[in-house]
């Protein structure tokens, strides 16, 4: 389900050997999982695995070129915010870096000018991070991988949550997403590129939208985005745009 805490409380106790989460956890993803009943209960067809990616981003493919990573990983941290639009959108009601806001996570003014000026809203909503995958257990006190969003896990300490101010809850949580290079390589490849100029394998994430709006789903959407509202880059399938 969608309310974080109670699934990291479930992981938490520890009565499960798994507990995997469907990125659209909600009435959306009822229809996959009427498919899947009918297929493997009905027609008894054989069960398949999926990776992260078969999973989440399941829009229409669009084609992408390798960006300058170095080029924006450099802009972001340098207080540039950026719209980073990318292949397949996200089936389910999280960016997870296909149609996602990013940020440098150091500076909590981000935070502020994120809600206020881009998005529209209220001041309290959190901005969530997304973290290089090998390096989640040494920031969070998170025991697995959180690939789909849906887990809010607590800072290892003080010293970290001080680093990252614009990804951090009133309690000193977050609602984490992690990745690795073959679930989506692009935007891997981009925080890899943060984390090695700054020393922080995390960035900023949010969804590419404003308060009250779906998820930007096209390349014009993207583009109507990028002329409407104060973000400083627009990356459409691997081609900057800057104002």
């Amino acid at each position: 389900m969608l309310n974080c805490n109670a699934n990291s409380s479930v992981l938490r106790k520890g009565q499960f050997d798994n507990v995997h989460l469907f990125p659209a956890c909600g009435d959306d993803g009822c229809c996959i999982g009427t498919a899947l009943f009918v297929a493997h209960h009905i027609l008894e067809e054989e069960r398949s695995e999926y990776t992260d990616a078969d999973i989440c981003y399941l829009g229409p493919d669009r084609p992408a070129i390798e960006p300058d990573y170095l080029y924006i990983a450099d802009s972001i941290a340098n207080g540039e915010v950026v719209a980073w639009f990318n292949g397949r959108s996200e089936f389910g009601p999280r960016a997870l870096g296909n149609r996602s806001i990013l940020a440098d996570p150091r500076k909590y003014e981000i935070r502020e000018r994120i809600n206020f000026e881009i998005k529209h809203r209220e001041w309290y909503r959190p901005l969530s991070p997304v973290i290089l995958e090998e390096y989640a257990e040494e920031w969070f006190d998170f025991p697995t991988k959180s690939p789909f969003m849906l887990f809010t896990m607590p800072i290892k300490n003080l010293v970290l949550r001080d680093q990252i101010p614009a990804v951090s809850h009133i309690d000193n949580s977050s609602r984490i997403q992690t990745v690795n290079e073959s679930s989506n390589p692009h935007y891997y490849r981009l925080i890899k590129e943060f984390y090695n100029l700054t020393g922080v394998p995390v960035l900023v994430n949010t969804s590419l939208n404003g308060n009250g709006e779906p998820i930007v789903e096209t390349e014009d959407h993207a583009r109507d985005f990028f002329n409407q509202r104060s973000v400083d880059m627009l990356v459409l399938n691997g081609n900057i745009f800057e104002r």
